[in-house]
This record gives C-alpha cells, structure tokens and sequence, in this order.
C-alpha cells in the first residue's frame, strides 16, 4: 500500500521505538545467547577418541576430500596429481598449527573487509595473495 510521507515517518518511527527499546534489544540478546550457549552451557566436549576411531575419521575425511573435488579440475590436473595435492592437503590439514594459522589469516581478511581502514595494522592475509 502506498502511505504518505508522514505515515510513512511516524511508521518507520514506531518500528524505530519498537525495535530499539530495552526490552526489544534484551529479547535480541536473550536469543543470541541462548542459540550460542544453550542452558549456559558453550560447549560440552565429548569423551576422547581412541586411536582407532580417529584413524577412521582421518580415512573418512580424506575420501570425502577426493569425492568433493570437481573433476572438472580432476580432469585438467590429471589423477596422479590431484591424488598426491589432496592427500598433501589433507596432511596439513591434520597439522593443528598449520589450521590454526590459516584461520588466523581467513579472519584477517574477513576484518580488512568489514574494516579496510585497518589494513595497516592486519597483514596475516596478505600471505594468501587474494586480490579482487
């Protein structure tokens, strides 16, 4: 429906005072908290793996890795080196610092995007070269 400026205004006013009160932004809060820590609680961890169970995982992923890969580029790189890179891959992807780091970096460019004034201070990025 087609409102008038002012009706529009005073709407878009009453939406403001709904939206923005401290009850409306404590429900906001309330829901944040309660889809990241449910009951309180951030995460449970889960009892140890045993060597075997985590072998089958690293089995289980690293075939998911070759199954997941486009065989367009399969097909381009042949099958000896899309093995060999994936299974390289997957090996660094085991290696905790290796992934820690590259998440560093995955967050540096996520804040150079949402804040590029601060490209002077973040460079961890910069090591992954992606340009527009």
């Amino acid at each position: 429906a087609v409102a008038s400026a002012s009706e529009f205004r005073r709407m878009l006013y009453k939406l403001h005072v709904d939206q923005l009160s401290a009850k409306a932004i404590s429900g906001w809060i309330d829901l944040v908290l309660q889809l990241i820590w449910p009951n309180g609680v951030f995460f449970k961890g889960s009892p140890p793996l045993t060597a075997q169970e985590l072998e089958e995982q690293a089995e289980k992923m690293k075939s998911a890795l070759h199954t997941c890969f486009p065989d367009a580029v399969r097909a381009i790189l042949g099958q000896d080196l899309t093995r060999d890179g994936l299974n390289i891959f997957h090996e660094m992807l085991q290696n905790r610092v290796v992934v820690r780091s590259m998440s560093y970096m995955l967050f540096d460019i996520l804040w150079l995007e949402v804040f590029p004034e601060i490209g002077d201070v973040l460079q961890g990025g910069s090591a992954l070269d992606i340009e527009d």
